[in-house]
């Protein structure tokens, strides 16, 4: 199943939009996508879960911006896996159509691996969602080698700082001078910023410090199911 997790601005108090994540349902229990991922990956069954992600995602955004004047935005984790989709860039584009969204509402979330393959075809999908009015956004921003080439080389116009970036409190002067050198980098780039793992008031602090405004973590919300979602937020 897919649920949601709300990224919000808390400074004036709107909804960004939700990044979709998947569940899976076992024994009353759900579990993450590091429990099953990988698996659906070996077995060559992320293609087909990855396509069932991409038109639920897209088919919820429709009705959660029904009658909406300010739209909301959904993120939608693509693995390396689905680039092995020839008609992958066709099919969401069938699914925009299909349920009336308009492209520059959907980010795709990439990790840094995704900007390293040397295949042409992984780099020519990722231009090829740019050219379809998709945004591009780069995930885990700061857990890797985090190169800065990436953001000159591909349309990455979004960054979700990793949560392993964020101080503790203003105090933590280590990780403040890292995120703050982070963040105003990619301000200046005019990038998109949203801090994930946002957990406590010290977190919110530390984002307002720095003019992070978008925010996304457990102190706002966990990932919800669509009906949560639309009781909770809309």
């Amino acid at each position: 199943m897919l649920h949601y997790q709300p990224i919000l601005n808390p400074k004036n108090k709107t909804l960004f939009g939700f990044e979709a994540l998947i569940r899976w349902g076992v024994d009353g229990r759900l579990r993450s996508p590091r429990d099953f991922v990988p698996v659906a990956e070996q077995t060559q069954q992320m293609v087909s879960i990855g396509r069932w992600i991409i038109k639920t995602a897209i088919s919820s955004l429709g009705k959660f911006n029904q009658g909406r004047e300010n739209l909301l935005v959904m993120t939608i984790n693509l693995s390396t896996i689905q680039f092995h989709d020839v008609k992958l860039v066709d099919y969401i584009q069938k699914c925009l159509i299909e349920y009336k969204v308009a492209p520059s509402l959907v980010a795709f979330e990439l990790t840094e691996s995704a900007f390293s393959e040397k295949s042409h075809h992984s780099i020519n999908i990722i231009r090829e969602l740019d050219k379809l009015g998709c945004k591009i956004a780069l995930d885990n921003f700061g857990k890797g080698s985090s190169s800065v080439n990436h953001l000159k080389k591909y349309p990455i116009s979004l960054i979700k700082l990793d949560r392993s970036l964020m101080p503790k409190n203003l105090n933590d002067s280590q990780n403040m001078v890292l995120i703050k050198g982070l963040t105003v980098m990619l301000q200046l780039l005019k990038r998109e910023v949203v801090a994930e793992g946002v957990e406590t008031e010290a977190h919110i602090a530390v984002c307002s410090e720095l003019g992070i405004n978008l925010m996304q973590g457990f102190y706002f919300s966990e990932a919800k199911g669509y009906e949560e979602i639309v009781q909770d937020y809309l």
